[in-house]
């Protein structure tokens, strides 16, 4: 689809009434499978997600599937972009309300994107985290891909691409406390930890995807029972956010910016998660 028309319907249908009516004339959708992939900011979701929706039974969205309908939260909406864990419990609060009603209408907005052909749908928006229970229950079959990425590459991530003034953060000027961002990677693996056991999910790192990606793409379609990828998914540049190019490792780009001190800050704020995934040397790149 050319990009400037995609653009311009993305931002067409982020109107509420236009949303509303997409939500009345769409389909339900029932695919063999739904696939969510869970993460915190910055870890390689975006990427994933790109590669996951070029396979031929896999379909995708074209955003993020809170940006394509009014029923699902974020936290930019409470003036907190790329941190949810600073209204957390606003978020929890707009999810319990949230009904199987609700679901068949976010089912019928994201109708209109989906590919209709394809038995397996994907769908990366980092605010699931927040709402697992619902995805659970109301998007069956559920299966999770969980993400995680050095947490020193992460917190410097969210610290340089949240625009607070965009989204009229009252707390911060310019941008957050490196020791905040580090919280909020910290706290996404906390909540996915609380609701693992009861998931369908697969594991797996930033590090191992960008260095062994065929690997890891073989373990993704067995976990989906699905065809294997062609080989030549490795061959191709991706474009997204302010990256293009091919799969590679960009955790060493983002230490570079952090000084000792801020990656003690770091530490200080989950060294034990960082210990745990073997990320806890806070002046190497453990990738």
């Amino acid at each position: 689809m050319n990009s400037l028309f995609l653009r311009l319907k993305k931002k067409l249908v982020q109107s509420t009434l236009v949303l509303d009516l997409l939500g009345l004339v769409g389909k339900e959708l029932q695919p063999d499978k739904w696939v969510f992939i869970l993460g915190c900011y910055n870890s390689g979701t975006t990427l994933l997600n790109k590669i996951l929706s070029t396979h031929p039974e896999i379909g995708g969205l074209p955003a993020e599937g809170i940006a394509l309908t009014n029923h699902l939260v974020y936290p930019e909406l409470f003036g907190w972009p790329r941190m949810w864990s600073e209204c957390y419990d606003a978020m929890l609060k707009r999810n319990a309300t949230l009904t199987e009603k609700d679901a068949k209408k976010i089912k019928k907005q994201w109708s209109h994107w989906y590919e209709s052909d394809k038995s397996v749908l994907v769908e990366k928006s980092i605010s699931d985290v927040t709402r697992i229970p619902f995805i659970q229950d109301n998007f069956t079959p559920a299966y999770f891909i969980i993400v995680r990425r050095n947490g020193y590459a992460v917190a410097e991530g969210i610290r340089r691409r949240a625009d607070l003034q965009k989204w009229g953060n009252t707390v911060y000027e310019k941008s957050y406390p490196i020791s905040l961002c580090a919280k909020q990677w910290l706290n996404t693996y906390k909540v996915i930890e609380e609701y693992k056991s009861n998931l369908n999910y697969l594991e797996l790192s930033y590090e191992e995807f960008t260095s062994e990606p065929q690997k890891v793409l073989n373990q993704i379609t067995c976990f989906l029972d699905i065809s294997p990828f062609n080989d030549g998914i490795l061959e191709r540049k991706w474009s997204f956010q302010e990256i293009t190019g091919g799969i590679k490792n960009l955790n060493g780009r983002s230490l570079k910016n952090l000084s000792e001190k801020e990656k003690q800050m770091i530490h200080d704020e989950a060294g034990d998660l960082l210990k745990r995934w073997d990320y806890d040397a806070i002046t190497e790149d453990n990738s």
